[in-house]
């Protein structure tokens, strides 16, 4: 919540979510997060981000609240929207961690590619939407609205570029994990 009035409309979407009087929540503000205790996380709450952890038992709180930061820091990083749970988010929050890691691996793979031109961004999308669409050409031209011997072509040459060869596991792997923190 930027300031007071965001913080007020979150909480009573939240309780119109739960169906609860918005008096019913417990509520604590740690900077621009708002924290909630709850009977249980809501489905859905319109317009907002909401990060939910696991129900815990009093005690164990903090962990539970821990577990709801890294999965709001780690949705609003990749721009979702909705309800969002840390078990929810796959290896998500894994590619905001590590960024000396992170920096070894782009500059070794991705330097090439950031000095192949214009073309480097259209390569790098092309390839994220082709790792997000579980390498289906044809489902990734039709997102892009290109042919696809296009996507077939950017994909070799983020390939060459980058010395990743995406038939390997590991090479997938670190590919998917570079370009997604990249993007975030």
């Amino acid at each position: 919540a930027a300031n007071d009035a965001d913080a007020e409309a979150l909480r009573l979407a939240v309780a119109g979510a739960l169906r609860l009087p918005a008096d019913r929540l417990l509520l604590a503000r740690v900077g621009t997060v708002l924290g909630f205790i709850a009977p249980r996380a809501p489905d859905s709450v319109a317009g907002h981000l909401v990060a939910a952890g696991p129900a815990l038992p009093l005690d164990r709180l903090g962990t539970g609240f821990g577990e709801a930061v890294l999965a709001l820091e780690t949705a609003r990083q990749f721009a979702m929207s909705g309800v969002v749970r840390l078990s929810g988010l796959g290896p998500r929050p894994l590619v905001l961690a590590d960024p000396l890691t992170a920096d070894s691996l782009s500059a070794r793979h991705l330097s090439a590619l950031d000095g192949a031109g214009r073309s480097s961004d259209e390569i790098e999308r092309t390839t994220r939407v082709y790792l997000e669409c579980d390498q289906d050409v044809r489902e990734v031209a039709r997102r892009l609205a290109v042919h696809p011997n296009t996507v077939r072509y950017r994909v070799s040459r983020f390939q060459e570029l980058t010395d990743l060869n995406l038939r390997r596991t590991e090479d997938l792997v670190t590919s998917w994990w570079l370009l997604n923190r990249r993007r975030a």
